[in-house]
């Protein structure tokens, strides 16, 4: 198998993780491809962009050592099927931590895992197609404390309009981020909708909506005053106000690989480190 390394490094430890990753990997007489970032680290030199796997190499597992954002940036730049060691917080995208790493690489060698499917959503301005999003796509207001009047339209029909600091659009994955942390509900990793959720709407009982995840959910900014879009926390696209955002299921889902059949499983581990 060939595998491919991207980490972190700024986070403290990620460098000898990464080291120990590729080491064990070679010993096994596994093929090994270091993102350009690590590979100076790892090699003094050389290594990928995560853009161009796929398209001038091809690797079976893209190997991701940091937190939740290091799995989010690969994920807008590859598909690769995701293998997850944890060297943040909480971890919600991540499979293992840094000393069950050997053990999880003599598992995947063995093919002794399965993969788990994420989908996720796919966002165009104006017809421009943005990166996927895994976890959410966010409107901001580009002013402090001032207010945009959203219209949202669902297949085509009107479904709401309202005021609000910003808008929400989240998969099921996202449903334990920033959707959560504003109110939205937690949806089964397996149901197959996205979640609408106003930040701090002017209309108090406005609530969060899920709809089906096939739909075309259509966002304009009514008042037409700039806004920031923000995908995954990783790219963001500044907006004059009088762009249509659009959001639907995206074509190609994320693939993570899995040791348990437990849909809830990486949730758990992670709400357990969140207990004081």
């Amino acid at each position: 198998m060939r595998f491919c390394i991207t980490a972190n490094p700024k986070i403290k430890g990620t460098v000898d993780v990464a080291r120990r990753v590729m080491q064990h990997l070679e010993s096994r007489g596994e093929e090994v491809v270091l993102e350009k970032e690590i590979a100076n680290f790892l090699r003094k030199g050389g290594g990928i962009h995560l853009e161009d796997l796929g398209k001038e190499i091809k690797v079976h597992v893209l190997i991701t050592i940091g937190g939740d954002g290091t799995v989010l940036r690969a994920l807008q730049k590859c598909t690769a099927p995701i293998l997850g060691i944890n060297m943040g917080h909480l971890g919600f995208l991540n499979e293992v931590e840094p000393e069950e790493a050997t053990t999880a690489l003599d598992r995947v060698i063995e093919g002794d895992y399965h993969l788990e499917i994420h989908n996720r959503l796919r966002v165009f301005v104006d017809g421009e197609s943005m990166p996927p999003a895994l976890n959410e796509a966010v409107i901001h207001t580009s002013q402090i404390a001032k207010m945009r009047e959203f219209s949202i339209t669902v297949d085509g029909y009107n479904m709401e309009q309202f005021r609000a600091d910003a808008l929400i659009v989240a998969t099921p994955t996202g449903s334990t981020g920033y959707s959560f942390s504003a109110g939205g509900p937690l949806l089964d990793p397996r149901v197959d909708g996205m979640i609408i959720l106003p930040l701090a709407p002017f209309r108090m009982f406005r609530g969060p909506s899920v709809v089906p995840l096939k739909s075309v959910v259509k966002i304009e900014i009514l008042n037409k005053r700039s806004c920031l879009l923000v995908i995954d926390g990783q790219t963001e696209r500044r907006l004059k106000g009088d762009e249509t955002i659009e959001i639907t299921k995206a074509a190609v889902p994320a693939e993570f690989i899995r040791f348990t059949r437990d849909p809830f499983a990486s949730r758990k581990r992670a709400f357990r480190k969140m207990r004081p």
